[in-house]
């Protein structure tokens, strides 16, 4: 600071003159510093954003489980979610049961609620039209190894009625979303809350006829396979089909997660026909590779 601002600002006399001049370096002083503390809180801004940003993502990703957050429940339910780690209690010891669960800690087998689990719950996958077959499989076999007959033999009637009820759950659960057509259609009954057999009277009286373009492409494949000499051509048509799903299946995705359900049907009646055709051209390929395999031996 100069001379002349620092008689300014201590109230030291001097010329009036000089009074004029560092009243105004002391102006500019002021908002020199001024702008310096600005430009600190506009640096800092991002930062604090930042900082909030991610407290609030740790806050969300170590918060408990909550209704609704849960990757494999179904979005669409209008009753209220239990935590699955205290959804129910054991009726031999009344302790807190998981609702996927199969065992109490006493060793009782529980029965598994057909209302209250959906089948993506059941085998433990991420709800949606499109899925890991590998992780369904796994656990699909996990289950399978818990409910062995065998294992169950020597237990009480009750408890042999209910690993046959959950046994057939899990195998109902199974071939339904290892199909990409019953898994499609199955979400799609949950969209409506509708169950098995409302959902299939539904489909009966709103099966609409197919857009020209799919059946253009559904006569080509046809004709293709009917051109088909070997089984490395009824091969390339099988391809083209699956391809075709896996298309479908992408923008179906979308239409799920928008919750637009009648796109979501028409892209069922769409999938549908395209699995029929891949179903006619795997058959076409078996035969021609049986043919083949008799012509060499």
């Amino acid at each position: 600071m100069s001379r002349l601002a620092a008689s300014a600002l201590f109230g030291h006399r001097c010329a009036p003159h000089l009074r004029i001049a560092a009243s105004a370096h002391h102006i500019t002083l002021v908002q020199g510093r001024q702008q310096h503390q600005q430009q600190q809180q506009q640096q800092q801004q991002p930062v604090a954003r930042a900082t909030s940003w991610a407290a609030k993502q740790h806050a969300e990703q170590s918060a408990p489980w909550r209704p609704g957050r849960h990757p494999n429940s179904n979005p669409w339910s209008s009753s209220p979610q239990a935590d699955p780690d205290t959804a129910r209690r054991c009726g031999s010891c009344g302790a807190p049961v998981s609702k996927v669960g199969l065992f109490c800690e006493c060793g009782r087998m529980q029965p598994l609620s057909h209302s209250a689990i959906s089948y993506f719950e059941l085998l433990d996958c991420p709800f949606g039209v499109i899925i890991d077959p590998k992780l369904v499989e796994r656990r699909f076999w996990a289950l399978q190894k818990q409910l062995h007959p065998d294992l169950h033999a020597v237990k009480s009637q009750e408890e042999q009625a209910i690993s046959a009820a959950n046994t057939a759950f899990v195998n109902q659960a199974y071939q339904t979303l290892r199909d990409p057509v019953k898994r499609v259609r199955y979400v799609l009954q949950l969209m409506k809350g509708q169950d098995e057999a409302e959902a299939a009277a539904h489909a009966e009286r709103s099966a609409t006829p197919p857009d020209p373009a799919l059946l253009m492409f559904v006569y080509d494949t046809r004709e293709r396979l009917e051109r088909c000499a070997s089984e490395q051509e009824a091969r390339y048509v099988l391809r083209d089909a699956e391809q075709s799903m896996d298309a479908q299946l992408s923008e179906l995705r979308g239409e799920v997660a928008a919750g637009d359900v009648a796109a979501v049907e028409r892209g069922l009646n769409r999938l549908q026909y395209l699995a029929k055709i891949a179903e006619e051209a795997c058959s076409v390929e078996h035969r021609l590779a049986d043919a083949a395999a008799e012509a060499r031996g």
